[in-house]
């Protein structure tokens, strides 16, 4: 069975929302704020123990200053995140993806691409890493930062949609939710 979309015209809302959605904030990124804010509270903590041990009081200076580095370096990560999503936004603008389609062919063994130029790939499912789903987009990763999006317009009927899903999920590609 060969589920085929229809041409997918690359619109500058749809390459903001893939944009934005490819540098999410993840559980990832939390994680590693809090083992990072973890460990400047372990400091602050040992200094100010043992400025105490030691007859001296550290007051609150030292605290502050902590909590104060750790407030720039969570918002300075989070405005790395922004501005990089800008920058690659400006850069796909600047490429001139605008006004160009490209038709996805999904087969059990390949997936296929044509855009409007005849310009063709094929690829095999097994060199995509994972699928994943947006409100609006599946996201075909073929590493952790190269990724095809299929807008859910793009296929031609519900049936079409429930057929794609099944076939990436039967290749472990895509948790049922």
């Amino acid at each position: 069975m060969t589920i085929k979309t229809t041409p997918i015209q690359t619109t500058p809302d749809d390459l903001h929302k893939v944009v934005r959605a490819g540098h999410r904030i993840g559980s990832q990124d939390i994680v590693q704020w809090g083992l990072f804010a973890l460990m400047i509270v372990c400091f602050l903590l040992s200094y100010m123990t043992s400025a105490s041990q030691n007859g001296k009081n550290p007051g609150i200076i030292p605290l502050l200053a902590g909590l104060g580095l750790l407030t720039l370096i969570i918002a300075g990560s989070i405005g790395i995140k922004q501005l990089d999503a800008r920058f690659q936004l400006s850069k796909l603008t600047k490429s001139g993806a605008f006004g160009h389609s490209v038709v996805f062919e999904f087969d059990p063994e390949f997936v296929q691409v044509q855009d409007d130029q005849s310009n063709q790939s094929r690829v095999r499912w097994t060199e995509y890493r994972k699928v994943t789903k947006s409100p609006d987009y599946y996201f075909l990763y073929l590493n952790k930062k190269s990724f095809q999006w299929i807008p859910f317009r793009s296929f031609a009927s519900a049936e079409d949609i429930e057929a794609f899903e099944r076939l990436v999920v039967d290749r472990g590609l895509l948790r049922k939710r």
